[in-house]
């Protein structure tokens, strides 16, 4: 590995920089002790430590002190993801680790988090990866880990420079975590608007400013609505003359053109072939997903699939609207109570569909509230966009910082530091000597 490194900045193995230790074999029928918790690769992310879901394992005395945990200590995936870290920060504790870790105890020339922030930027760029064994199957030998090469700063660098990406990093996790719970956010303000759009809040206003006093009439789906239809039972094919739509195609109350099948079958083009307005509602899926809906906008010629039901609606019901009810809060309750549950699937068959309670406004309400709900989404449609513009930023926030650090550009650096050669040097391991045959110590 070459890079144009700063001055005072050296290139070295891990091997150089401290012991390497591999955890313990677990092995139920060789093992004896005490019972003592331990890390798996599974409880090391990067930066930390996930601790919810520690097992335990019989270790003898010299294996608990071989194979300890002590603060500082920076524990190493050898398999799972190769190469994630995190640097022990909880003092020292009875837990033990096991084979599919590493564990490196520094000699003093690195700080550990350095070693582990970049391992974070090798992995980020998709260089630690040539340094794994296995074709299917990855790991990262302790044979490569030891030989693996850095970059090394002179250590009053490498405490600024941890102390950095520390205060860095941390904000960027904080406003990672901002973002992460923007889309709930956002699935409750749809929710919200789709609530007030079928209860009749969201146009209270426009009531009033129009002078209509219309009320809102109690009726079921099936005296607005007719043709509860089922779709295609025969298999379609990956090409054809006109497009299938299938449950996966409907997505958040919308048409998705995505990942279509086909049919050249004429009967079945004529007997199931779908008019713009038609509500498509999925009949069978998981529990959760069951009763989803969307409209068909025609923007191509299509027939539905089984588990679809088609719904036309009269001249009393606007599509979207209706599409609306079956999304809200209200039309989810009555899908989830009516459904039938099988072993990992769940069905509501077009009776049930039918028999749906719902408000109807008058066509001119309906018409103003598709208006709004269409602007309300369309504005947290815009904030979605923000929000996966932001996350990428951010994604990137880390390489970046990580790669600007190992460049020597993160941090003022000091002429008067010990060079990291230097250090590595006095570091060093006297040779060993063996005494000379024949030649007596002479006793004092």
């Amino acid at each position: 590995m070459k890079e144009d490194l700063p001055v005072g900045w050296t290139m070295a193995r891990v091997g150089q920089l401290g012991e390497v230790q591999l955890g313990k074999m677990l092995d139920r029928a060789k093992n004896s002790g005490t019972s003592a918790p331990y890390l798996r690769n599974i409880n090391v992310r990067w930066f930390g430590f996930d601790l919810t879901d520690l097992k335990t394992v019989l270790v003898s005395p010299d294996e608990q002190e071989r194979f300890s945990v002590l603060d500082g200590d920076l524990f190493i995936c050898e398999g799972g993801e190769p190469g994630r870290a995190g640097v022990w920060r909880n003092g020292k504790s009875d837990l033990v680790y096991q084979k599919a870790l590493h564990r490196f105890r520094t000699n003093g020339s690195i700080l550990s988090d350095l070693l582990m922030y970049r391992f974070r930027l090798d992995a980020e760029v998709g260089s630690l990866h040539q340094s794994f064994s296995g074709s299917t199957i990855k790991h990262f030998t302790k044979e490569s880990l030891v030989k693996y090469q850095i970059p090394l700063a002179p250590l009053p660098e490498q405490k600024r420079i941890a102390d950095k990406l520390e205060a860095v990093l941390g904000r960027v996790d904080a406003c990672r975590t901002r973002l992460d719970h923007v889309p709930a956010l956002l699935k409750r303000f749809r929710q919200s608007v789709l609530a007030a759009a079928t209860s009749g809040k969201l146009t209270e206003e426009w009531r009033a400013e129009n002078g209509v006093d219309d009320e809102w009439k109690n009726v079921e789906l099936a005296h607005v609505a007719d043709d509860f239809s089922y779709g295609t039972s025969s298999k379609s094919e990956k090409t054809g003359n006109v497009a299938v739509l299938r449950m996966g195609n409907i997505q958040d109350g919308k048409l998705d053109w995505e990942g279509l099948v086909y049919t050249s079958d004429n009967a079945e083009i004529s007997k199931y072939r779908l008019s713009k307005g038609d509500v498509l509602f999925n009949r069978t899926n998981s529990p959760e997903l069951v009763g989803k809906t969307c409209v068909f906008d025609g923007k191509h010629e299509a027939i539905h699939a089984g588990y679809l039901i088609r719904v036309k609606c009269s001249d009393r019901l606007i599509p979207e609207f209706l599409n609306y009810c079956l999304n809200s809060p209200e039309g989810k309750d009555y899908c989830w109570r009516v459904k039938t549950d099988g072993v990992s699937q769940s069905n509501i068959n077009a009776k049930k569909l039918a028999a749906l309670p719902m408000l109807l406004p008058s066509l001119p309400e309906q018409t103003e509230i598709v208006r709004r709900v269409e602007a309300l989404f369309a504005f947290a449609d815009r904030i979605e966009a923000r929000l996966s513009a932001a996350q990428t930023t951010v994604a990137r926030l880390t390489p970046a910082t990580l790669a600007k650090a190992f460049r020597g550009e993160l941090v003022p650096q000091d002429p008067d530091d010990e060079p990291a050669a230097a250090v590595l040097e006095r570091l060093r391991p006297e040779p060993f000597t063996a005494p000379v045959k024949g030649r007596r110590t002479r006793r004092t």
